[in-house]
C-alpha cells in the first residue's frame, strides 16, 4: 500500500511496482489536509481492511514512522522507510547543513542573523528549517526583505517563556543550475549497498519540483551523497540537491525526479520493496 498521493509521485511508484507484478493500493490522503490524527485513524482502518504486505510512504514518512513506533506490534504491515529521527535529521535544513559542514562537503557561504551586514551581493537565499517543494525557500533581493523574513521567525517572549527564534539559514545565492542525486542505500547480510544517479534540472530554474530533467555524470556529487547517508547510517530512498559542487539540501523520500531515475534504470520503488530491511 502507498499511504498517500504525494502529488503525482504515488502513481509513478505504483506503476513501477505493478510492472513487477505487484498489486498496489493507493490511500487518498487529500481530504485530511493538516489533520494528522484523522489521517492516521482512517489509514489504520484501510490497512486493517486491505491487509497489505507493506506500506511505502511518499512524503509522510516521518509522521508514519512515529506512528509505527508508537503502536509497535499493532499492525502486521512493515513500514518501508527509515526512523522518524533520521528522517527529521536529514529533512531539517538547519541540522542537515550542520551535518554536511562537519563532513567537509562544500556549501554556499552561510550568515548568522547578526552577520547580515557582511552580505555583499543580492539576492541571497533564506531557508526555513522545514518545508516541501520549495515552500520554505525565499530569495530576498535586499536587506529590508531579508530583515522581514528574519523577524517572521521570531516568536516574542511572554511572561511564561523567553523569545523563541525558529531555525533558519541565510546563504549566498549561487548562479547556475541544480543537479540532483537520487540515491538508495541499504544494508543486507552485513554489507552496505548504494545505488545512485545524478540528473540536471532544466526547468524550473528556481524552487519547486523539477519538471524537465536530463541525466548527467557527476561522480563527485554521488560520492558526497553517499558520505552524507553513510554518516547517519541512513537506509532508504533519498534525494539530494546541489548547485554546481555546493550542497543545498536533502530530501529523505522519493524525489520529484523519480521518473528520470526510472528512465535511467534506477528502479527505486522496486529496490525498496526487494530490500525490505526495516522492522515493523
Amino acid at each position: 500500500m502507498i499511504p498517500e498521493l504525494g502529488g503525482k509521485i504515488a502513481e509513478v511508484v505504483a506503476k513501477s511496482l505493478r510492472k513487477h507484478g505487484l498489486e498496489v493500493a493507493i490511500f487518498d490522503d487529500s481530504r485530511f489536509g493538516k489533520d494528522e490524527m484523522g489521517y492516521l485513524r482512517e489509514l489504520r482502518k484501510a490497512i486493517s481492511e486491505l491487509q497489505p504486505a507493506a506500506v511505502m510512504p511518499i512524503f509522510r514518512g516521518e509522521c508514519l514512522a512515529r506512528e509505527w513506533c508508537r503502536t509497535s506490534g499493532t499492525t502486521s504491515a512493515p513500514l518501508l522507510c527509515e526512523s522518524a529521527e533520521k528522517i527529521a535529521l536529514l529533512d531539517d535544513k538547519v541540522t542537515c547543513s550542520d551535518l554536511v559542514k562537519d563532513l567537509g562537503i562544500p556549501q554556499p557561504r552561510m550568515y548568522k542573523d547578526e552577520e547580515v551586514e557582511a552580505i555583499g551581493k543580492w539576492p541571497v537565499v533564506f531557508k526555513r528549517a522545514r518545508g516541501l517543494s520549495g515552500s520554505s525557500v525565499y530569495f530576498p533581493k535586499d536587506r529590508k526583505a531579508l530583515d522581514n523574513l528574519i523577524r517572521s521567525c521570531i516568536i516574542p517572549a511572554t511572561s511564561r517563556r523567553p523569545e523563541i527564534v525558529r531555525p533558519h539559514l541565510i546563504m549566498d545565492y549561487i548562479k547556475g543550475y541544480n543537479v540532483s542525486v537520487d540515491a538508495f542505500r541499504w544494508a543486507k547480510d552485513g554489507e552496505v549497498h548504494f545505488e545512485a544517479i545524478a540528473y540536471r534540472t532544466l526547468w524550473p530554474v528556481g524552487k519547486g519540483i523539477s519538471k524537465v530533467r536530463i541525466r548527467v555524470r557527476r561522480p563527485q556529487l554521488i560520492d558526497y551523497a553517499r558520505r552524507i547517508l553513510d554518516s547517519v547510517d541512513y537506509n532508504g530512498v533519498c534525494g539530494l540537491d546541489f548547485r554546481k559542487a555546493y550542497f543545498l539540501e536533502c530530501n529523505p523520500r522519493f524525489s520529484g525526479g523519480l521518473r528520470t531515475s526510472l528512465a535511467a534504470g534506477l528502479d527505486l520503488p522496486w529496490l525498496l520493496w526487494t530490500n525490505n530491511y526495516l522492522k515493523k
